[in-house]
């Protein structure tokens, strides 16, 4: 291979895991490569020549397996992408949206549970009996509402 003259001359043999560990691949995909002409075998059992084999294969990989670096970046683009246009689209809202959402939809039942007393009885006794459930059921709501809101917040869902 051109440029590699003054390493061709390095004789060093590694066996199959120890190649494979260096390639960055599995024992077997090196038997694989070996029998493809690939991994260059050495003279002794079990052994390949380190400096051949690497350079075989590297030649043999397309320019995105050599690119193996940047792929958690595209990755990462790729879901930015997504969600960009999931967002854009509708698909998505963000979490402040949504507690908003929540808070709009809770405060429209709310208000029609305060008028329900009244609407209810004339006698003043039931009507502080009744906003005492109602009371009792806001405060259980506000606070099974705010344990939901935090458990967004943090991004568990347990």
């Amino acid at each position: 291979m051109k440029g590699l003259e003054p390493l061709e001359n390095l004789e060093i043999d590694l066996n199959a895991p120890d190649l494979a560990t260096v390639l960055g691949i599995t024992e077997r995909r090196v038997r694989q490569l070996a029998a493809e002409g690939v991994v260059k075998r050495a003279d002794r059992r079990g052994r390949y020549q380190l400096v051949p084999s690497v350079a075989n294969y590297i030649a043999t990989l397309s320019a995105g397996e050599r690119d193996v670096g940047l792929a958690p970046i595209r990755q990462e683009r790729l879901l930015k992408l997504q969600r960009e246009n999931a967002l854009r689209d509708r698909e998505l809202i963000t979490l402040d949206e949504a507690i908003g959402f929540v808070d709009e939809i809770t405060g429209a039942f709310l208000s029609s549970l305060n008028g329900l007393p009244a609407r209810v009885t004339n006698d003043v006794r039931e009507r502080r009996r009744l906003e005492a459930i109602i009371d009792a059921e806001r405060q259980r709501l506000a606070d099974k509402l705010a344990e939901i809101q935090a458990k967004c917040a943090s991004g568990r869902d347990d």
